[in-house]
């Protein structure tokens, strides 16, 4: 049986694009220099906490969204006291269950609970059907990448919540034995054609929480200020 380390190396080796093409889509290192906008005004986040359980089902939101609504709504969205978009909304990909979302999950300091509720379910424990309220601020971090890579590649999920159990199973690859995984904060993520190495150096510039940089993914969470190569 392949182990994890092995399928995710297999997101940089898979040709093949078929109907779940985006979780399992290749992941092309562009040749030269890729024209990334910049994230506008200072590199911080405003992120706003709340207390929200998400519902064990999570809502059905309309999926009729396009990745250039979110970029349309993102360039007209006012701007907030730091000088970025008051409107932040998300494209994900879940890699093990190839589900997607895009959705708006705050608005001008206010919450879309539904929203937040379906991201949450997202990134929850798929083996243990397991779904936790994230950190809030996780997603804002997500969103501050995808702001700057563009809307044109949805973020790929390869891993989010982890139950203990599931976060043991994966120790050989390498979990730390109290991983922000298993505190709702922290998320394993892949960009299809961007190198993990300039999604590590972009979390990074954020100065938020602690970031991993590993050959096929890189790991963004809440937690202390850090980094590190795996």
């Amino acid at each position: 049986m392949l182990s994890r380390r092995q399928m995710l190396a297999g997101l940089a080796a898979s040709a093949s694009l078929g109907h779940s093409s985006l979780a399992r889509a290749q992941v092309a290192f562009p040749v030269g220099t890729q024209l990334i906008p910049p994230l506008a005004g200072p590199e911080h986040l405003e992120m706003p906490s709340f207390q929200f359980e998400p519902s064990a089902e999570a809502p059905q939101l309309s999926n009729d969204m396009k990745n250039t609504d979110l970029a349309s709504m993102t360039a007209k969205a006012p701007l907030t006291q730091a000088g970025l978009p008051a409107h932040r909304g998300l494209w994900l990909v879940n890699y093990d269950t190839n589900e997607e979302i895009k959705t708006v999950f705050w608005k001008e300091g206010v919450y879309d609970k539904p929203a937040y509720s379906q991201l949450c379910h997202m990134l929850r424990d798929w083996r243990e059907k397991v779904t936790m309220a994230m950190d809030p601020k996780l997603f804002h971090l997500l969103w501050a990448i995808q702001h700057r890579i563009g809307f044109e590649q949805p973020i790929i999920i390869t891993s989010g919540f982890r139950t203990k159990k599931t976060n043991d199973m994966l120790r050989d690859e390498g979990s730390a034995i109290n991983s922000l995984h298993m505190h709702s904060q922290a998320s394993d993520i892949v960009v299809n054609k961007v190198p993990a190495e300039t999604i590590a150096k972009y979390a990074k510039a954020i100065g938020i929480g602690g970031i991993g940089k590993y050959r096929n993914f890189t790991h963004v969470d809440t937690g202390e200020i850090r980094s590190w190569v795996g």
